[in-house]
């Protein structure tokens, strides 16, 4: 484990980068954003006590969003065995985690209701749905 400091502004992470680290926010917040053309679209936030990057190394794939720090911000920096490790060890962090990823299906899921009737409706292009939603991470 890794102790970090990042300043306001600096990337933490970048979209489809490999997924090598799970960031463990220790104070500030980090901005979630995904880059379409020349549009930054803002997914959401992570604070202290929350992961970031978890998904990645989960599922051993690319991230799918970048990071950047909104503020000062201090982490921790685990590799994945840390990661997984911290888990095993620590239930109340490993029930966090289980919490925030449930939250994020719950509010994908939402989302995806919403625009399809919507879109139905014929209120809504798919362009629309790439829109923040309530400041919170999908």
């Amino acid at each position: 484990m890794q102790w970090c400091e990042f300043e306001d502004g600096q990337v933490i992470l970048r979209e489809g980068e490999a997924g090598e680290h799970v960031y463990r926010i220790l104070t500030g917040e980090v901005e979630i954003f995904t880059e379409r053309g020349d549009r930054t679209i803002v997914l959401g936030s992570v604070h202290a006590l929350e992961f970031l990057g978890e998904m990645s190394v989960i599922e051993r794939r690319k991230t799918n969003a970048s990071a950047r720090a909104r503020g000062p911000v201090t982490a921790d920096r685990l590799d994945r065995w840390e990661f997984v490790q911290l888990i095993s060890e620590q239930p109340m962090a490993a029930n966090r985690l289980i919490e925030r990823l449930s939250e994020r299906l719950r509010r994908a899921n939402e989302r995806i209701v919403r625009l399809s009737v919507s879109m139905q409706d014929g209120q809504a292009s798919p362009a629309e749905s790439n829109r923040e939603d309530d400041g919170e991470l999908l």
